[in-house]
């Protein structure tokens, strides 16, 4: 189910349906906030809407919304200053609804921040982030596909100190997210250290190099760890979605064991201390239906920029497109798969 983002005046994002306006602004009420209105947009159905093409312009008031199936627009205001929602959400049930009121509970207690970590300093491609895909950078559509996750919280680029890396920050400025600079290597400490400045109880971990990176199996994996409270969640465990799709989701205390204890490749992959150690952490392994785990979506060397380039072209240099499309197009055009199937990933003790 796709859905709103809530914007907290502390900062912190959440997505919310129709219904879910409505609680969030009981939620406000009960703690004494003042919210004078709701308001909706209808948007136009799935099947005429085309990418990027903007909300029709109807409003409605709250009392004429239409029913619970359907794609909306909303927003809250109250006295405290406006409570922004964008986007549009296809509700299919009443279960799916309370499952998102009990997580928009629950992210009001805990706040999540995804840390996308990044550098120019790549030994396979150079400067990949920065390097053009469709007439956006690299690490723009990193950003960009993640802003339409649902549950992702606030977006944070963490990155090093070098000078190098400059580059990075004023591409962050370009796209109005938050970076963090820290270590070049102990990316472990890079990591909690942005976990700490950012005040984060829970850390969503995204490499940049994952321009295909998808809202929902991202959504998925955090909606798990939210429901049944691990200390650190991941669907790259046991692969079954291509690589590149990979998201992992801790408490900030479990970050912190890490970072205390970890050592070597630990600290520059972050988080190999916790899931090689299952019996000092509750770790919860996301996995899909099908195994699609042969299939590489990430960019580590020419020929991966080959692909994605290829991938991005065919999706019209949108990347409002959903992995089950490009699927589909492999299945018409399987050539495309041949482009990067070579390419060996280095082992994590090579760092």
């Amino acid at each position: 189910m796709r859905g709103f983002e809530f914007l907290r005046n502390s900062g912190a994002r959440i997505r919310l349906c129709r219904v879910e306006l409505a609680v969030a602004a009981e939620y406000l009420r009960v703690r004494g906030h003042t919210v004078s209105s709701i308001s909706y947009l209808e948007a136009k159905s799935e099947a005429t809407r085309g990418a990027g093409d903007p909300l029709a312009d109807r409003e409605m008031e709250c009392d004429q919304a239409p029913a619970l199936r359907g794609e909306l627009w909303g927003t809250v205001r109250g006295g405290t200053g406006s409570l922004g929602a964008e986007g549009y959400f296809v509700a299919t049930s009443r279960y799916e609804v309370q499952v998102r009121v009990n997580e928009l509970e629950f992210q009001f207690a805990m706040k999540t921040v995804t840390i996308i970590q990044t550098r120019m300093g790549s030994t396979r491609l150079p400067g990949k982030v920065m390097k053009d895909l469709g007439g956006h950078t690299v690490l723009a559509r990193v950003v960009r596909r993640l802003r339409r996750s649902t549950l992702t919280g606030e977006i944070l680029i963490a990155t090093t100190t070098k000078p190098a890396d400059d580059v990075i920050v004023e591409e962050c400025r370009h796209l109005a997210v938050e970076v963090f600079r820290g270590e070049e290597n102990d990316v472990l400490d890079r990591y909690y250290q942005a976990a700490k400045a950012f005040q984060a109880e829970a850390v969503v971990r995204i490499t940049s190099d994952c321009p295909m990176i998808e809202p929902e199996i991202t959504d998925n994996t955090i909606r798990a760890f939210l429901q049944q409270r691990p200390d650190y969640a991941s669907n790259a465990l046991k692969r079954t979605y291509p690589r590149g799709l990979d998201t992992e989701i801790m408490t900030l205390e479990t970050l912190e064991r890490a970072w205390r204890n970890g050592k070597t490749y630990e600290r520059v992959h972050v988080t190999p201390y916790v899931y090689e150690n299952p019996d000092q952490f509750k770790i919860l392994s996301i996995t899909g239906d099908t195994d699609y785990s042969n299939h590489r979506w990430t960019l580590d060397t020419p020929e991966d920029l080959e692909f994605i380039r290829a991938v991005y072209e065919r999706m019209g240099n949108n990347d409002a497109f959903y992995w089950r499309d490009v699927l589909a197009m492999l299945e018409r055009e399987p050539e495309l798969v041949e482009l990067n199937r070579q390419v060996a990933m280095k082992p994590l003790q090579d760092g």
